[in-house]
């Protein structure tokens, strides 16, 4: 990526992902980083330590099921309200 379009998506990718907890499609969706782009945007600040996976579930945009919720927010990574609750405690 030419480092002008790269700077460019990496700063929407994490300030976007600042403001909302959710999974590369809807990243595409929202900011139009082609999403070929976001696998180098996400190991990125993966490897900065600047970007957790803080949940899997539904992708909103594809309905595909066991998808990454990412967030770039730190203030955020531990909320526990933001995993899908577990069913293994009604199993008693």
């Amino acid at each position: 990526i030419p480092n002008v379009f790269r700077d460019e998506y990496r700063k929407r990718f994490y300030d976007f992902l600042f403001e909302n907890v959710t999974t590369c499609a809807n990243v595409t969706k929202h900011t139009s980083i082609p999403q070929k782009y976001l696998c180098e945007c996400k190991a990125y600040y993966e490897n900065k330590k600047l970007l957790k996976v803080v949940g899997w579930g539904i992708c909103p945009v594809t309905n595909s099921k066991n998808v990454q919720f990412l967030s770039t927010n730190p203030n955020i990574w531990n909320d526990a309200f933001l995993f899908p609750q577990s069913n293994q405690l009604k199993m008693f």
